[in-house]
């Protein structure tokens, strides 16, 4: 407890407090100021405050630099100050309640840099990134680190190397760059060698002389001492590097601030360690990711070298196949159908591996297209149906329209049905094949379901690993790979679907296959584009011809006539166009490969046969031929060489160049495609596709050059029409300038280049903002964009500051996006019509000048006119209001003696009189002050004002005319300010006001249908606005300029005199406030009255 006392606010406290003190302990009894002087400059302020207002104090966690320890001393306190009373009221000192808060307040700010430590370790990649972001992290706490250094170890353990810093740049003699590990002497600032050595934190407590002052954060002493600490991850026998720290010198470096330093150590060293473990993982990662590559340039790579033997083996095979004679067909098929056959089933090898190559590789990409999946999977289990038959089962399809078209890839989804289907085929010797689709829960649900041999249920999980086989399973044959049912899970993973599989061992099995229905789930850029990648995908035949090879006896002879289908490309079953006699160049370097397909294409063409690129080159220069068909790899120079060869050269830039290629799991043929290449054919590939595909290019070519010839004509054409033009726009007088859809300058006539001052060749090429920088932004550059963007043309002037000139202009936009721009100097004829205006602006402001003094001179006629009628007006009021009095005062005391008689002798039957008396007597008093104010009026004296509320001055003047107002059914209704607006007047005179407009409203109504007065109020800024409206007559606007004339009336004779509302007008002037009328004939009148506020 602690209690400040007396004017000089000596220390009065307990012996719970004396810790506060330390060492200024004894301090009893002594003033305030002295014992604690160095903090006097905050805690002073308070308690005087305390001592002068009474009024009590706090602080929560303040800051004190105390010197209680023999050094300046970081501490923190919530404390309050209370003031004490004195008998005599008076305050006599300060009550303290005191709790030192430093231990939370440090130990919460150095969690915080801990938790910070912890949290930002995830964000490193790299030892480095750790070290840089650590330091971030420490810089934000200055007050217990001043500065800080981090040292990484190096592989060999020799050298340390500076990677993180706060408050000390790098290079200082502090901090140097990079340390060798053996250096140690007396020069040496930090002690690194020590602490490599043996592990063990060092506390440096003086540095040498050259370093200087090193940073103190916040504080205002050096930091002392400073940390040198070692970096070991947890579980890692070797350091990472040394941590070097200044501490706190506000704070003694022991219990929690020591181990404060420990702990940021051990994070840090945390956060090396996890970065460089990641390190290493992703160095892994990358090592697989090689390896992943190489494997998939392996598959890429055989499909290349087994793809050009299949050329020579299926093409040939296909042609003698087709071409044989009568006599011997049968023998010839018989002997060449198993190679051919076993082609088939390689070449279905080889694309298999091929997809698994590009779906490892991520470049499995589909071409979804809306298809009628049903018929579509129909027509594939019907290809099925002979083998089935054959093998004694029964095939049953089951697939009904759906209610919409399924978006597949047409090559993958053939995959999934005959692969499931020859999986079926395999293992099922009795009973049936069922393949059924149907739409079930927003998908399309296929099920592949056999009687045959089933799967042991601890096989299942495992069905859809690529190359596992079940052990022990009984099929048709032992051949196979085990890729099958790994690839469809694969093609129904690219569709968005899934493959699940229901097995029974000797009952069967059945695979369903879920498509979801839409397109939402798929890549929108893959629906409905062409297929970027060869295809792999062959004919259903191969699968059947597989599949009967499994039967007893192999293909029988009547399967045979199905050989030769479905090898051709698809886009070659059309008709080959006749282009018969010209030149191809041929370049392939298998011999075998090259004179087959030269003695395919020598059946129309004149063929020239080379082994490689640079002949194929050569020959191209010396006699450029009609088409060139080329193989990609070769030596001396491959197919994209000789293809970029071509195109450099103007002389064969326009032959048409197809490519031939193996690598079908490559990006080869989008390659090709993007530098030039006319087509891309993969093989193996048939000899009805390959002339097919030559033929077309051939009549390409043939169409691009009368193409060529026609557009030369049309240039020469064009080119004097461009002639023409010039000249006529040469001759004309308006400048012409063109620009296209970059802003550059293409065309400057004569005309432009005298008014522009600049000849064309420093204009043309050029940016129209490069070569009149000024006029972006001005309303030239808009017209010119809007005339671009709707595409409209613009006419307008427009005012080069620069020049001082005027120039009419006229932009047409062109459709390719460019301007043509028409314009003339109007400079002359703009002053002259400014001149002209400026004569007839005046002419109109002498014309305005005189209306406004023949105005001014009406409004002072009319106010002179209404002044000498309110003269008028006051003269006869004086003299009738003198008329009034006296006959007012007689009654006033002929009823005041009646009231004195009643009292003092009541009569029989006169005692109700007796009660209406002083309201008659009250209403005699009131007549008698408005004739006196009307006598004051007449005399044009001002009435006595005060401020009085407007709501007060209308209430008043209902209750006089509410009977009035009752006898002719006549409904008030009330609409005033709620905050009671007060101005400043005389309440008489107002009451007068408001009595004359209701008297006014009640006669204009009549008989009306509608009998309604609505009086409003309103404050409007520094004034109140009035209206009084009825549902009268209304007034027509001659009567509207005459209403507040005296003695003008609209009631017949006797009714009136004309005096109310000229009266009403007169208070309302002298009141400082406006009054008006507005009114429609047969829909009533409004009178609007304003007065100022009165002032508060």
């Amino acid at each position: 407890m602690l209690l400040w006392w007396g004017p000089d606010l000596l220390l009065l406290y307990n012996d719970a407090w004396r810790p506060v003190l330390g060492a200024k302990h004894p301090s009893l009894a002594r003033p305030g100021r002295e014992v604690w002087s160095e903090i006097w400059h905050i805690i002073g302020p308070m308690l005087e405050g305390v001592l002068q207002t009474g009024h009590a104090t706090w602080q929560d966690d303040g800051l004190l630099m105390l010197e209680r320890s023999g050094y300046l001393e970081e501490a923190y306190f919530t404390y309050s100050y209370s003031p004490v009373w004195l008998e005599n009221g008076a305050v006599g000192g300060a009550f303290a309640a005191v709790s030192e808060t430093t231990a939370r307040v440090l130990g919460a700010r150095r969690l915080r840099t801990l938790r910070d430590l912890g949290a930002q370790s995830s964000l490193a990649k790299s030892a480095e990134d750790a070290c840089v972001i650590s330091m971030r992290t420490l810089a934000e706490n200055p007050a217990d680190v001043p500065f800080a250094l981090l040292y990484l170890l190096d592989e060999r353990g020799e050298t340390l190397h500076l990677k993180g810093w706060t408050a000390v740049e790098p290079g200082h003699v502090a901090s140097p760059r990079l340390v060798q590990t053996a250096t140690s002497g007396p020069d040496t600032v930090w002690p690194f060698a020590d602490v490599l050595k043996d592990g063990m934190v060092r506390e440096v407590n003086e540095v040498p002389p050259s370093v200087g002052s090193l940073p103190s954060g916040p504080w205002p002493v050096p930091p002392h001492p400073a940390l040198v600490l070692p970096l070991q991850a947890p579980g890692q026998e070797r350091l990472a590097g040394v941590l070097i720290c200044g501490a706190n010198p506000c704070r003694r470096l022991e219990g929690d601030h020591r181990t404060f330093f420990d702990l940021m150590a051990g994070h840090i060293a945390t956060t090396i360690g996890n970065a460089r473990a990641y390190e290493q993982e992703r160095s892994r990662a990358e090592a697989l990711v090689e390896l992943d590559r190489a494997k998939t340039a392996f598959f890429s790579n055989v499909s290349h070298e087994f793809r050009t033997p299949l050329t020579l083996m299926l093409g040939p095979l296909e042609d003698i196949l087709n071409e044989a004679t009568e006599a011997s067909p049968d023998r010839l098929r018989e002997q060449l159908s198993p190679v051919y056959r076993n082609s088939l089933r390689l070449l279905k090898l080889v694309n298999t591996l091929l997809d698994f190559s590009r779906i490892e590789a991520g470049r499995m990409v589909a071409r979804y297209e809306p298809t009628d999946i049903a018929a579509l999977t129909a027509d594939l289990a019907s290809v099925f149906r002979s083998a089935v038959e054959r093998a004694h089962l029964r095939l049953t399809v089951d697939c009904p329209p759906l209610s919409a078209p399924v978006y597949v890839d047409h090559e993958m989804w053939e995959k999934i049905v005959l692969n499931l289907l020859s999986n079926a085929f395999k293992y099922t010797f009795e009973g049936q094949i069922v393949v059924a689709l149907q739409e079930r829960d927003g998908h399309a649900e296929l099920r592949v379901r056999d009687t045959g041999i089933g799967i042991p249920a601890d096989e299942l999980p495992k069905i859809f690993t690529r190359f596992h086989r079940v052990q022990g399973a009984q099929g048709r044959t032992h051949e196979g790979s085990g890729i099958g049912l790994a690839l469809v899970q694969e093609l129904v993973k690219c569709h968005g679907g899934s493959i699940t599989v229901e097995s029974v061992p000797n009952h069967g099995t059945t695979f369903t296959v879920r498509i979801p229905l839409g397109r939402e789930h798929l890549p929108a850029e893959r629906i409905g584009v062409d297929r970027a990648l060869a295809s792999t995908a062959v004919s259903a035949t191969a699968y059947v011809q597989e599949a009967l090879r499994w039967l007893p006896g192999g293909p029988q002879a009547d399967a045979l006539d199905v050989l030769t289908e479905g090898l051709a490309h698809p886009d070659a079953t059309g008709p080959v166009p006749e282009t018969h006699g010209a030149r191809v160049l041929l370049a392939e370097d298998n011999a075998d490969l090259r004179d087959y397909i030269g003695r395919l294409l020598r059946s129309r063409y004149e063929v020239q046969a080379v082994a490689d690129g640079k002949q194929a080159l050569v020959a191209a220069r010396r006699n450029p031929p009609d088409l060139v068909l080329t193989d990609i790899m070769m030596p001396r120079l491959d197919g994209f060489g000789l293809l970029r060869a071509l195109r450099a050269d103007e002389a064969t830039r326009q032959i048409p160049v197809v490519m031939l290629s193996a690598r079908a799991g490559e990006e080869s043929r989008v390659e090709g495609m993007e530098a030039g290449a006319d087509d891309y054919l993969v093989k193996p590939f048939s000899a009805r596709e390959l002339l097919a595909r030559v033929g077309a290019h051939l009549q390409l070519a043939r169409l691009r050059r009368e193409a060529a010839d026609r557009e030369r004509a049309l240039r020469t054409e064009a080119e004097e029409a461009h002639a023409r033009v010039s000249t006529i726009l040469e001759s004309i007088t308006d400048g012409f300038i063109a620009l296209d859809a970059g802003w550059r300058f293409i065309y400057v006539n004569a005309t432009a280049e005298r008014i522009n001052g600049l000849g064309r060749d420093e204009m043309l090429g050029k940016t129209f903002w490069e070569v009149f920088p000024t006029t972006r932004g001005t309303r030239l550059e808009v017209e010119f964009r809007r005339a671009l963007s709707k595409q409209i043309p613009v006419t307008f002037e427009n005012f080069y500051e620069p020049w001082k000139r005027w120039f009419a202009v006229t932009a047409y936009p062109a459709k390719d996006g460019g301007l043509s721009i028409y314009f003339q100097d109007i400079t002359d004829a703009k002053q002259a019509q400014e001149t002209q205006s400026a004569s007839e602006r005046r002419i109109r402001r002498l014309l305005e000048e005189a209306d406004r003094r023949n105005e001014e001179l009406r409004t002072k006629q009319e106010q002179l006119i209404q002044t000498a009628k309110l003269a008028s007006l006051g003269e006869l009021t004086t003299g009738v209001a003198h008329e009034l009095n006296n006959p007012l005062n007689n009654i006033g005391l002929f009823i005041g003696n009646m009231m004195e008689r009643l009292q003092r002798q009541p009569i029989p039957g006169m005692e109700r009189y007796g009660k209406d008396l002083p309201r008659v007597l009250q209403q005699i008093h009131k007549a008698s002050a408005i004739v006196d104010h009307l006598r004051t009026f007449g005399r044009g004296a001002t009435a006595v004002k005060a401020p009085l509320s407007v709501n007060s001055v209308i209430s008043a003047a209902l209750s006089l005319m509410a009977e009035q107002l009752r006898l002719r059914d006549v409904t008030v209704t009330l609409e005033l300010a709620s905050d009671d607006p007060h101005i400043r007047g005389n309440a008489i005179q107002l009451e007068q006001v408001f009595i004359n407009l209701l008297n006014n409203a009640k006669d204009a109504i009549g008989a009306a249908a509608t009998k309604r007065i609505t009086i409003r109020t309103v404050v409007q800024a520094r004034t109140v606005l009035m209206t009084v409206h009825d549902t009268g007559v209304g007034m027509d606007p001659d009567v509207q300029a005459r209403i507040f004339d005296p003695f003008y009336t609209t009631k017949p004779v006797g009714q009136g005199t004309g005096l109310g509302l000229s009266i009403t007008y007169g208070i309302i002037q002298d009141h400082l406030g406006t009054v008006a009328v507005e009114s429609v004939p047969g829909k009533g009148a409004t009178f609007t009255i304003t007065f100022p506020l009165a002032e508060p």
